[in-house]
């Protein structure tokens, strides 16, 4: 007779199989390994820069991000930093655990007019090329450009600020390529702002000294022509402690850091400046022919020829309080409220510049930004969604088809009559002007991985993760990238010209140029002079 086995010997494949798994409880535990940071960093400088992480054995949502200034300086505290001082090195680190890696990127080195690019080597030297008149030609001056500390482009021309605190220009003499006739000695120069066609030096003792033209709009009879931007006596006298300035066709405007606005220019644009008005101002915005100010107390005030910047009269009762940041089309403006809303005016006697919202006016609550090209806008609203008016044929062609697409976006950039949208998950939406860069069928099939997107007048040029650069637009004025496709590899910062070039920096330090061969997008001049533009500072 056979007997069954007994409970305990039925129990030992089980025993036998824990004992495996549980492993002897003297042994060692297997060690965790340790959490890893490499990183990377994407942007050009003066623009949005990126910091990329990879990350091992750490959650990559709890890395840590630390921007700082040559100086030690919290900037921010995000993987993405509006670049705020340019001429430095800024240094970035991320952390995730007991890990960390950091980077520092080198001064802004890239500069442009609208038709040219100049580049400030590290010692203190400058290169130059692009249209040989707007800026694209330096030889005339090369011996004096020695121990540059910083350029300024205005449309077509440069000026370089020299350590001896001196300033060299060169390009356009209507745009300020020539300095030999400023309104107050070029000397004692802390910084120089470009204007369209002029520049502002502010001096260390608080004066300034301007240079270059503006253009009378009408003499009465149709014509336009360049008169200089030189500052009366009283107006000089006037311009002391300037936080900012701008400039439009034919007048300028200055800033104080009392909160005073001074203006100067064309008398037929000007005459509407009212000092009485111009007090309390916290932000001043030019369009092409008008300006406006922002007030302490939330109130617009307009100034101008007229053609982009008198309210209507229901548009400035909108007017007279709760706004909270200025923008400007072509033709036109448009302010952004605190509670979200927005308010468009301009354009009198024009076609549509973005001046008549009334068609998507229920859709502008709850905006967080707006942008502006020449002849339309884009809202960006709290939800990622994007609300877009203007000129219908050039300025929002195509918004109706894509309008479900523009999510989740990021940011918007703007050729002078397209947008693109960068959204969140890396793609790019494009409306406006298929001619330049309304239409981007031509990246279908690479569209994705995007980190950036820049934009001259007529192009664009997407930065993705991995270094290359998808463009379209206008093939001329670097819509196609395909003569350097090759050479687009490793790429960190991409930098333009208005009128038509591309400059993309490597990660190594070499550079590849596309785009109008008088816009920069050709460096050959300057090949066996200038072979590195550093992106990461080494030492």
């Amino acid at each position: 007779m056979k007997h069954a086995p007994s409970a305990n010997w039925a129990l030992l494949p089980l025993v036998a199989a824990l004992t495996a798994c549980m492993g002897n409880s003297d042994a060692p535990p297997t060690p965790v390994p340790p959490p890893t940071v490499k990183l990377d960093v994407f942007g050009a400088r003066g623009d949005v820069l990126i910091a990329v992480p990879t990350v091992a054995n750490c959650s990559p949502t709890a890395t840590q991000y630390s921007w700082k200034d040559a100086q030690g300086r919290t900037l921010g505290q995000a993987d993405r930093l509006t670049d705020t001082v340019p001429e430095e090195p800024v240094t970035i680190t991320a952390t995730c655990g007991t890990a960390s890696d950091t980077r520092t990127l080198d001064r802004r080195r890239v500069f442009a007019s609208a038709a040219a690019f100049a580049v400030l080597k590290a010692d203190g030297t400058v290169e130059a090329w692009g249209h040989p008149i707007w800026g694209g030609d330096a030889s005339n001056v090369a011996s004096k450009l020695i121990g540059v500390r910083q350029i300024a482009g205005s449309e077509r021309a440069f000026a370089a600020v020299l350590a001896d605190d001196t300033v060299v220009t060169w390009g356009s003499s209507l745009a300020g390529g020539r300095s030999d006739t400023p309104t107050a000695p070029l000397t004692g120069v802390a910084d120089v702002l470009p204007g369209e066609l002029a520049f502002l030096a502010r001096k260390k003792d608080g004066t300034v000294a301007s240079w270059g033209s503006g253009r009378i709009l009408f003499d009465g009879e149709g014509a336009t022509f360049s008169v200089p931007t030189v500052l009366t006596e009283d107006v000089a006298a006037q311009l002391t402690n300037v936080s900012s300035w701008a400039s439009n066709d034919s007048a300028f405007a200055a800033l104080k850091q009392d909160g005073s606005v001074v203006a100067w220019g064309d008398p037929d644009v000007i005459f509407d400046a009212d000092p009485a008005q111009l007090h309390d101002v916290v932000q001043l915005q030019a369009n092409r022919t008008d300006f406006a100010v922002l007030r302490k107390d939330g109130s617009v005030f307009t100034w101008g020829a007229g053609f982009g910047g008198y309210p209507g009269e229901d548009t400035a009762k909108l007017l007279q309080s709760g706004v909270k940041t200025l923008y400007s089309s072509g033709l036109a403006f448009a302010a952004l409220k605190t509670d979200g809303s927005v308010v468009a005016w301009g354009g009198d006697g024009f076609s549509d510049y973005g001046n008549n919202a009334s068609a998507v006016a229920a859709e502008l609550s709850k905006v967080s930004r707006v942008y502006g090209n020449h002849v339309a806008f884009a809202a960006h609203k709290a939800d990622g969604s994007v609300v877009s008016w203007g000129e219908p044929y050039r300025g929002i062609a195509g918004y109706t088809a894509i309008k479900s697409k523009l999510v989740q976006v990021r940011d918007v950039v703007a050729t002078e009559t397209a947008f693109a949208a960068l959204r969140r998950d890396g793609t790019v939406v494009a409306w406006g002007d298929p001619e330049n860069g309304g239409d981007a069928s031509a990246i279908a099939n690479s569209n994705f991985g995007v980190l950036a997107v820049y934009a001259n007048h007529r192009a664009f040029a997407a930065l993705r993760l991995d270094g290359s650069v998808l463009t379209w637009g206008a093939a001329a004025d670097g819509g196609d990238s395909s003569s350097v496709a090759s050479q687009l590899k490793g790429v960190r910062a991409i930098y333009r010209s208005a009128f038509g070039g591309f400059l993309a920096q490597r990660q190594d330090g070499s550079f590849v140029t596309w785009g109008g061969k008088h816009a920069g997008g050709d460096s050959s001049a300057v090949a066996a002079r200038l072979t590195r533009i550093p992106y990461f500072k080494t030492n």
